[in-house]
């Protein structure tokens, strides 16, 4: 519990900072960084957090870490590096997303209480293409859906199968400077 209340905290704090460090910015320049994180995903424990970079009006870069307890058993890390294409204008309209994703799963088993517990790793990793639209009001806060699909190139390194397709899909919030 303690340390989900400081995740939380420290989650907060980078926002903070990210909204202070924004009075510095050029108000007639477009914005050219978005740092975002999932908030559906902070409910459920799952902690995520993206950095965007416009390199031009259509065209941005990517990159995200999300960390996170899927189960009481299953512990999940992943790491995104992906383009986007956007159609209207960076950070703002229907976009085209493709990157490379890298996920990396630890289930941990037991039979009954008492036993021993057994640890299998599972490394998923592949090109995924994404298809969303965002919104950018009052300048500075956005909000973004996406959905696609992750074609699976490395299959797990243990006994449980990987699966060939997996389909994905994220909302984010974030603050665009």
């Amino acid at each position: 519990m303690a340390n989900t209340k400081s995740k939380t905290l420290a989650s907060i704090c980078l926002l903070l900072a990210v909204l202070d460090a924004s009075a510095l910015a050029d108000p007639t320049e477009s914005p050219r960084f978005e740092l975002a994180t999932d908030p559906l995903g902070l409910l459920q424990g799952r902690y995520a957090l993206a950095a965007t970079y416009a390199l031009t009006d259509h065209f941005a870069v990517r990159g995200s870490i999300m960390h996170g307890d899927a189960t009481t058993q299953l512990t999940v890390f992943r790491a995104t590096v992906s383009v986007l294409a956007y159609l209207d204008r960076a950070f703002h309209g229907p976009f085209l997303e493709a990157g490379y994703a890298w996920e990396d799963q630890l289930l941990e088993y037991s039979e009954s209480a008492g036993e021993p517990t057994e640890t299998w790793t599972i490394d998923l990793g592949g090109p995924e293409l994404l298809l969303g639209w965002q919104w950018t009001y009052a300048k500075h806060y956005s909000l973004s859906a996406t959905v696609g699909a992750m074609r699976v190139w490395r299959p797990a390194v243990s006994e449980l199968p990987a699966p060939t397709i997996e389909y994905e899909s994220y909302v984010n919030v974030g603050y665009v400077f």
